[in-house]
């Protein structure tokens, strides 16, 4: 399933369903956007490489079933963080 948030730089909240939503809020330098992931289909883990070019090592880490300790890689043009839940 995907599911994210957008907040615009006036502070509205929009929810993203959709590979063009995500595209939208990318598009604005100024909101933030939050992506959630949870036993993605094909169709949707295809977002990491084709809109946001993840590194490979993002991408396993993404679709593991399983994280152990939290961690963050710096890809340079981005910062991958691993927190996990309960």
């Amino acid at each position: 399933m995907l599911r994210g948030y957008y907040r615009g730089a006036d502070g509205t909240l929009t929810a993203i369903a959709d590979v063009e939503g995500i595209r939208r809020a990318l598009a604005d330098p100024q909101g933030l956007l939050w992506l959630d992931l949870e036993s993605p289909t094909p169709q949707e883990a295809a977002v990491l490489t084709e809109v946001f070019d993840f590194h490979p090592l993002t991408i396993e880490d993404c679709l593991a079933p399983r994280f152990d300790p939290p961690k963050i890689d710096d890809y340079s043009r981005y910062l991958f963080l691993v927190v996990p839940g309960a």
